[in-house]
């Protein structure tokens, strides 16, 4: 089982309450949901946020090659994908 309050989000973003269950690699929901930023209202929301979890001492790693185990961590980007160029209509659901 994972709970979305053992993970941590380091800029402008926050973690929005969420918890479920890993089965064969998959949740069947929607995993870790990040809240966009809002920095503007009315412009575009861009940026990007670094997401750690706090996971249990078997999923910790040496991700950085300092020789210290630490948390599985991801980058989340908002806005700074412009997408295929033959895409013609794009929604963004908020």
């Amino acid at each position: 089982t994972w709970n979305a309050a053992d993970a941590s989000v380091d800029t402008r973003s926050a973690v929005l309450p969420s918890s479920g269950q890993l089965t064969l690699g998959t949740t069947a929901d929607s995993g870790i949901l990040l809240q966009a930023p809002d920095d503007v209202p009315g412009t575009p929301d861009t940026g990007a946020a670094i997401l750690t979890f706090d996971a249990p001492a078997w999923l910790e790693g040496d991700y950085n090659n300092d020789g210290i185990f630490e948390d599985p961590s991801g980058t989340a980007t908002f806005g700074l994908n412009r997408g295929h160029e033959r895409l013609i209509y794009r929604e963004e659901v908020r």
